[in-house]
């Protein structure tokens, strides 16, 4: 079996044997290539996903087992923790490329034998921190949204997002229990960034604590440290847009639990009235709407949509598609036409720093039906004018 030390050892043929930067080295590839080419992207995650199951990055023994011994306490352990946060990366970023490329997942929540990644402040000051200190950690990915890190808030949604796409593409044999589960979950993280934004405010901390999905999770926060001096929920500077970035992926989580992924299909003539008279179509498109307020806000904190630039184009994309049929063109409403004006706002800010085809093609469509909306409305008013003269 290969070391995942991150120190350079030589394989039996005499090269360096590979580690976890190659992992990351081929994490960025297949970033840099997706701006491009999904075949580009594909092959370079297809290296990444495979090293990190040769490694053993997905089970807690081969992370143990492998972690050299000759280093000090402390570096073997944050060797072992670099590892498990190598792993959780590829796993998130594997459910975003499986959405954004209509692709199965390659790792599967039975293979992901790991403790959860620490908590960021955690991490920060992870030599300072004695071993009798750590948060106690559960196996398998996060559920709860804790705080405003990478691992404490958009890997639970990842997590929620591959059941998504499990039940979407057929994987589940209980799809009506699991799509029971997937609403749960995102009634969670709901409630989890309610918490968020409460302990924003110094005086609502313990406002806070009381949630029932909150103190079910105290005590893997707080661990044994007895001088814990961290808040339950961090203060951070950033809190305020990972939050919203959250709530807008949540309102696009629930838009693809229900509505058809094929983008083609929602605008031919055939499938339009059927989707726009659904009462998921009509839950879907209030979440759009939600998922546009929440972009405005984006906007206002993040103008140049700089803090995911990877990730955002996607979930701006599907949340999207149902204002193509939110209703006839002709009779758009004011804020349906505020919301899509939004929306084609930020997809021209997120082209400035990655540009994808798929964009480009949405904006075309909601560029078509708001300019087709603007007609009808200036004919509508000559047509007024004519009967009141």
């Amino acid at each position: 079996m290969p070391s995942i030390d991150r120190k350079c050892s030589l394989s039996s043929c005499g090269r360096p044997a590979p580690n976890v930067d190659d992992v990351l080295s081929f994490v960025l590839l297949a970033c840099v290539a997706g701006q491009d080419s999904k075949k580009e992207c594909m092959k370079w995650w297809k290296k990444a996903v495979l090293l990190t199951k040769k490694l053993g990055l997905n089970s807690e023994e081969r992370i143990m087992e492998h972690t050299s011994s000759q280093r000090s306490l402390l570096a073997a352990r944050e060797d072992q923790e670099e590892c498990r946060r190598t792993f959780w990366l590829v796993y998130a970023l594997d459910r975003h490329l499986a959405l954004r490329f209509n692709e199965p997942l390659h790792i599967h929540d039975s293979d992901c034998q790991v403790l959860i990644p620490l908590p960021e402040w955690v991490w920060q000051n992870f030599d300072t921190i004695p071993v009798e200190g750590l948060p106690y950690r559960l196996y398998g990915p996060p559920m709860h949204i804790l705080g405003a890190g990478f691992f404490e808030s958009f890997l639970p949604l990842m997590a929620t997002l591959g059941c998504i796409i499990n039940l979407r593409l057929g994987r589940s044999f209980d799809k009506v229990h699991l799509a029971t589960c997937i609403k749960k979950a995102l009634s969670r993280h709901e409630e989890n960034l309610e918490n968020l934004r409460l302990a924003q405010n110094p005086d609502a901390t313990i406002i806070s604590a009381r949630s029932p999905h909150v103190s079910s999770v105290l005590p893997l926060l707080c661990g044994t440290f007895s001088n814990l001096s961290q808040p339950i929920f961090p203060r951070e500077d950033r809190m305020d847009l990972v939050i919203v970035y959250c709530e807008c992926i949540v309102h696009v989580l629930h838009v693809l639990l229900y509505r058809t992924w094929d983008a083609t299909a929602m605008w031919t003539a055939q499938d339009y009235g059927s989707w726009t008279t659904s009462s998921e179509e009509l839950a879907c498109a209030a979440r759009s709407m939600a998922a546009a307020e929440s972009v405005a806000q984006i906007l206002e904190l993040d103008k140049d949509l700089l803090f995911l630039p990877f990730m955002v184009p996607i979930y701006l994309f599907h949340g999207s598609l149902s204002f193509l049929t939110l209703s006839d063109p002709r009779v758009l409403n004011p804020s349906e036409r505020e919301a899509c004006e939004v929306m084609i706002r930020a997809h021209e800010v997120s082209l400035m720093t990655f540009k994808t085809s798929f964009q480009h093609g949405l904006c075309r469509e909601l560029r078509s039906m708001l300019y087709s909306a603007q007609n009808e409305a200036l004919l509508d008013d000559s047509d007024l004018e004519t009967l009141m003269s």
